[in-house]
């Protein structure tokens, strides 16, 4: 199930170091990725008692307890239209068209809703000539329409 999609530079691993339990998730890269690593073990004992470091951390787990509370609530007060649009903007580049890296089931379950709702969703807007839909890229036809639509909802990616 994915539950989060991160952009930019992002600490990973963050409540695991601080409880000190094994980890908790997958992650997989949609895209090119960069990745520094460093042992656990070497943070507790040498850097555990870094107040930048222990701040960093502090504000990278309220960071994302703050977006997954929004994006919560989001999901149950905004309808899908709004949603997917809101995710399409988000993910929107220079380009006149989004590349979708993850599937479909993938956004759904990001958005708190079902495949078929998803899809459902998606024909209307393409109905509405918003946008369409191809393989693994899904066109901006009105950015207007799909602005409004949006609601700025996803403010805050989660």
């Amino acid at each position: 199930m994915t539950l989060k999609f991160y952009k930019d530079f992002n600490t990973i691993g963050d409540l695991e170091l601080l409880k000190g339990i094994p980890i908790l998730c997958n992650i997989d890269a949609v895209e090119d990725t960069f990745l520094i690593a460093i042992l656990s073990t070497i943070l507790r004992k040498k850097h555990f008692d870094n107040v930048k470091l222990l701040h960093h951390l502090v504000d990278s787990l309220s960071e994302k307890l703050y977006g997954t509370i929004n994006n919560s609530s989001y999901n149950f007060v905004y309808p899908l239209i709004n949603r997917v649009a809101s995710y399409l903007i988000e993910h929107l580049t220079d380009k006149n068209y989004i590349i979708l890296n993850s599937s479909y089931l993938d956004i759904a379950q990001f958005l708190g809703t079902t495949y078929k709702h998803l899809n459902r969703t998606l024909k209307e807007m393409e109905s509405k000539s918003i946008i369409k839909c191809g393989d693994k890229k899904i066109y901006i036809l009105d950015i207007n329409k799909l602005r409004e639509l949006s609601k700025n909802i996803y403010v805050k990616p989660l």
